[in-house]
């Protein structure tokens, strides 16, 4: 009868663990900003990066010697870690820390001479990274004399063109308030997915607003290190362009209209990520005569700054 019974509780502990971990991974499919359903498929690669920016080995040298016989390069190698594809006269470099009167360099100011194409994922789900685009300024050169070693700081400041695309998804139902269980949920967090951007949408609720709409909140964060502008303002640093985002709300469905935005129509216009985030309402009108699931498709556009510095010791000649 013991040998029964410890059968019994092994087999009840095995049990328990068992559903335990069931729960851990039910619990990591429902997506990183969770929700009321699971995620069967990722929809983007994610992550937060955008351009990832580095000077080339050697370019610019650690050290050089003035006087005009030692000539240098200065290479910036930019790298798209993102999933939003940057065409080249979208970038701007501006090489600065470098007189071009003492160096001898005319265009502070350049874009590759290649597009930045998006990372992708394949249909066997391998992740094919992008291309690294480079750009020179060539054969720098410190013709006047230095009295003693002086070290200059090589700085580039790189401002591009940016964006993510957000999937996420809405309960529809004839009536909204029912508590009748059906197809889905009104109420409650929803899954939100983001393709990799510095700039992501990270929360999305939905409630009914009253027996025929249906409201919904998110919010907006800045991931990355670099500095956010309003769209096509080329990182003008002036307080009207900073930390501005171009929003669009899309959930094919007449009757969408959204605040926390200016400068557009009932679902576009710019949010103002101050202190990093914004939060913007939408209320849908819904007028159906059946439930079903509908996916919201949020466009985020910006201009993006970052930048890279080293140095450089210019030497007197001996």
């Amino acid at each position: 009868m013991k040998k029964i019974h410890a059968i019994a509780i092994f087999l009840l502990v095995i049990t328990i663990l068992g559903t335990g971990c069931a729960q851990r991974e039910g619990a990591e499919e429902r997506g990183i900003f969770g929700g009321d359903k699971g995620v069967e498929t990722r929809a983007f690669i994610g992550g937060t990066n955008g351009l990832l920016l580095e000077f080339t080995p050697d370019r610019p040298l650690a050290k050089v010697f003035s006087g005009g016989a030692d000539p240098f390069d200065v290479e910036i190698q930019l790298m798209n870690d993102g999933e939003w594809e940057v065409l080249k006269d979208d970038v701007l470099i501006t090489l600065s820390g470098l007189d071009p009167g003492e160096f001898g360099y005319t265009e502070a100011v350049q874009s590759p001479d290649e597009d930045l194409l998006a990372k992708k994922r394949d249909p066997q789900s391998t992740i094919i990274p992008s291309n690294p685009v480079f750009v020179i300024y060539e054969s720098l050169n410190r013709a006047e004399p230095v009295i003693g070693d002086t070290t200059y700081p090589v700085r580039a400041d790189v401002c591009y063109k940016y964006g993510t695309n957000v999937i996420s998804s809405l309960c529809i139902r004839k009536d909204l308030r029912s508590r009748e269980e059906g197809v889905c949920t009104v109420e409650g967090s929803k899954v939100v997915q983001n393709s990799a951007s510095p700039v992501q949408v990270v929360d999305l609720a939905a409630n009914a607003a009253s027996a025929t709409s249906l409201a919904f909140t998110f919010r907006i964060n800045k991931k990355g290190n670099g500095k956010v502008y309003r769209l096509d303002s080329d990182c003008n640093p002036q307080r009207v362009d900073e930390n501005k985002v171009f929003v669009e709300v899309d959930t094919g469905l007449p009757g969408l209209v959204c605040s926390g935005l200016r400068e557009g129509a009932d679902n576009t216009g710019y949010a103002d990520l101050r202190a990093g985030e914004a939060i913007i309402r939408c209320k849908q009108d819904v007028a159906v005569d059946n439930d079903f699931v509908k996916t919201i498709n949020v466009k985020l556009q910006f201009d993006y700054k970052e930048t890279i510095s080293t140095s450089v010791v210019v030497q007197p000649v001996e």
